[in-house]
């Protein structure tokens, strides 16, 4: 960053009381939507050269603007990466060796430049690559498998020939997706410098009004951020002064100060996505009426995330393309394992591990394997047994009451979930467990004990017994806004 741009940044972020990585990081997400509509105006349909060269020079302007000659450690690993896959191709050796050479390369960088705090420094786009460049690897080698061998999720990614540097380096590069994702393959991108979403004519798409759409939501959800962040320090969770409140206020507050944090990484999503959906990359067909739909790489469905009324709901609704990523790439190719639980162990293992070195990651996903357990092993006990089934579900009395309940519930302890996520450290996680007495960690954890007891009570009906039905899904949460798969 050069002095100049040093100065403005830090007189803005000193007023707005915003740390200046943080706010260079959002000035640098909007600066994509101007130089998307450079390519829209003058380079869409030209040379997939020029335009791979033109993202490669606007991409790695944006990086260096934000962390200087780190932007290196991004040649290096395309680098590296390129030649391992070049010798090797699409083979169980190229994997490995992607994976062996970009996970650790990830993971030893957060050792050595990490802090105690939350870090925005030049990590936060490689953990985006990393996760690029090992899906490269895994897409190469579904490209050598006979079509009818591969699954849904591998043709639409699959490739039968390894990019050439320069493809490879202008998707690692897009101006769209390289600071904070989305994640979207390399197949997708190809495709979109090629003119496979262009419109019928041959003009750049339509997607301007959606894009801008999206820029307004990332503008809104960054201010009610920032306006509320001052309210909810991490601080109140520490410093003991909520303990000299009530219990529900405790709860209140953390479930409000878990709402606010994920609140800034909405509104980064959103920003990065519409600036992909500018440049028409987004293309997912079209709906039942014929619109063209432009969530291809979306990562946050808002009206999901407000308004579920169960964890399952909540964690599909955010960080979508993310989750779809490790569903692909970890879950599923787990399945030698013969084994859904060790399936889901590793995959959010590898999430956390993804993220950084901090116990409070490893915590956080840890506790989400037992919030999803407990919900999945509660709906069945409530479907299965006639009494509950008719209470949660079929008196129309207490169906305000219920939902109500499920979601206070589920959106008062996403933010307790949220904790070690946002605190980091297990010292500090702890100093804000207490506030809640570890109430909700008994809840979850001690489940395999309390509910041999819960289900002896309320044990299926014989009909049920017989039929083997059992209800997965909450019928009253809300629609998706679109399709997205579940992260486990």
């Amino acid at each position: 960053m050069d002095e100049s741009g040093e100065s403005w940044i830090a007189i803005v972020s000193e007023s707005l009381g915003a740390p200046v990585a943080g706010l260079t990081l959002i000035v640098s997400l909007f600066a994509a939507y101007p130089l998307v509509l450079v390519h829209r105006t003058y380079l869409h349909g030209k040379s997939p050269p020029l335009q791979h060269i033109y993202f490669i020079v606007t991409g790695f302007s944006i990086e260096y603007y934000n962390f200087g000659n780190h932007v290196i450690h991004s040649f290096i690993c395309i680098a590296v990466v390129y030649a391992i896959l070049y010798i090797w191709g699409g083979t169980a050796i190229g994997v490995a060796a992607t994976f062996v050479f970009a996970f650790p390369y990830l993971f030893i960088s957060y050792l050595i430049f990490s802090t105690d705090e939350y870090d925005i420094n030049w990590t936060t786009p490689h953990c985006v690559l990393t996760l690029r460049l090992i899906a490269l690897a895994f897409d190469l080698k579904d490209g050598q498998k006979p079509d009818k061998d591969r699954s849904s999720d591998q043709k639409l990614a699959a490739l039968e020939k390894l990019p050439s540097l320069l493809e490879l380096l202008g998707n690692c590069f897009f101006v769209g997706g390289c600071m904070i994702g989305p994640q979207y393959s390399t197949k997708r991108y190809l495709d979109f410098v090629s003119g496979e979403f262009a419109d019928k004519n041959g003009s750049p798409p339509k997607s301007v009004n959606a894009a801008m759409k999206r820029a307004a939501q990332g503008l809104l959800f960054i201010t009610i951020y920032q306006t509320a962040m001052p309210y909810f320090p991490d601080e109140k969770l520490l410093n003991g002064e909520l303990l000299q409140t009530s219990f529900w206020w405790r709860l209140l507050y953390i479930g409000l100060w878990g709402k606010v944090q994920i609140y800034k990484y909405i509104a980064s999503w959103v920003i990065s996505e519409g600036s992909c959906i500018l440049a028409g990359m987004t293309y997912n067909g079209k709906d039942e009426q014929g619109h063209d739909k432009w969530d291809g790489c979306k990562n946050v469905s808002i009206r999901q995330y407000e308004l579920r009324t169960s964890f399952q709901g909540i964690i599909d609704s955010f960080n979508i393309n993310t989750n779809k990523w490790a569903l692909c790439y970890v879950y599923k190719r787990l399945r030698f394992a013969g084994n859904k639980l060790i399936s889901q162990s590793v995959t959010l293992l590898f999430l956390a591990a993804w993220h950084g070195h901090y116990t409070g990651y490893y915590h956080a996903f840890m506790l989400e394997f037992f919030v999803m357990y407990c919900e999945n092993r509660f709906v069945v006990l409530v479907t299965r047994n006639a009494t509950l089934n008719k209470i949660f579900y079929k008196t129309p009395a207490l169906q305000p009451f219920v939902v109500a309940f499920c979601f206070l519930w589920a959106h008062l302890l996403t933010g307790y979930t949220f904790l070690s996520f946002g605190l980091l450290t297990w010292t500090r996680s702890v100093a804000a467990f207490r506030l809640l007495y570890y109430i909700p960690h008994i809840v979850w954890f001690g489940w395999p004990l309390y509910s041999i007891l819960l289900f002896a009570i309320f044990p299926p009906t014989k009909k049920e017994k017989e039929t083997g039905a059992t209800q997965k899904v909450d019928p009253r949460t809300v629609p998706e806004e679109s399709n997205t798969k579940k992260e486990q």
